[in-house]
C-alpha cells in the first residue's frame, strides 16, 4: 500500500559546499489495521517539485522543475516502526 504524505518544506538556503539538509513536516491519512503486530514505515523513493527563487523571493528565470529521489543500492529504507494494538 502506498500512502501520499503532503509535506511542508520551509525555505532552505543553499550551502556553498557540502550536504543540503531539508527539514519537512506533514501528515499521512488515517490507516486501519485488521491484526495486532508491528508496522514498518519505510521509503524507497520520493518526488519533489522545486520552484527556485531569488534572494528577494521573486521567481528565478529558470522556472520550476521536478526531481525524483531514489536510494542507492544498500541504503537503508526503514524510517521507523510502530506497534499495532489489538
Amino acid at each position: 500500500m502506498q500512502i501520499a504524505v503532503p509535506l511542508a518544506l520551509p525555505r532552505t538556503g543553499l550551502p556553498a559546499a557540502g550536504t543540503l539538509l531539508v527539514h519537512a513536516t506533514g501528515t499521512a491519512p488515517p490507516l486501519a489495521f485488521s491484526k495486532a503486530g508491528t508496522g514498518l514505515w519505510s521509503v524507497s523513493e520520493a518526488s519533489f517539485h522545486f520552484r527556485p527563487q531569488r534572494a528577494d523571493g521573486s521567481p528565478a528565470s529558470i522556472g520550476g522543475f521536478d526531481a525524483d529521489a531514489l536510494l542507492s543500492t544498500g541504503e537503508p529504507t526503514l524510517l521507523g516502526d510502530f506497534t499495532i494494538a489489538g
